[in-house]
């Protein structure tokens, strides 16, 4: 398991809003498909996976991305993009028995994203 899945897995647990699905789009990395979070609606700033913003030319929700911060050891990137959707709510509290758990993503090479729900 890479260092940075606490971090990423501490975003992935939010409040689900009507919003929640514009705050998550496909980061693109060359021909590889990873997930971005809205950290900063006024800036423009994505959080993702160091490992997916790797290549020279970037794109989040099809629009061009710049690296602004890429931390190899923590595995975690953020991207300015001119895409400003509301920042991805965190959760105030860990998941409680009965919590209707949700993930969504975009994983491997899926070109439309993944959406879990459960119990």
């Amino acid at each position: 398991m890479r260092r940075g899945g606490g971090i990423l897995t501490a975003l992935c647990v939010v409040f689900w809003t009507p919003t929640a699905p514009a705050s998550i789009q496909p980061l693109i990395d060359g021909t590889q498909r990873c997930t971005a979070f809205s950290i900063h609606r006024a800036e423009g700033w994505w959080a993702t996976a160091g490992h997916c913003a790797t290549a020279e030319i970037i794109a989040v929700g099809g629009a061009p991305a710049t690296i602004v911060m890429r931390d190899e050891r923590a595995d975690l990137a953020v991207v300015r993009v001119d895409l400003h959707a509301p920042a991805l709510q965190l959760a105030k509290h860990a998941p409680r028995p009965g919590d209707e758990p949700r993930a969504i993503g975009y994983p491997g090479a899926s070109p439309e994203p993944l959406t879990f729900f459960g119990h």
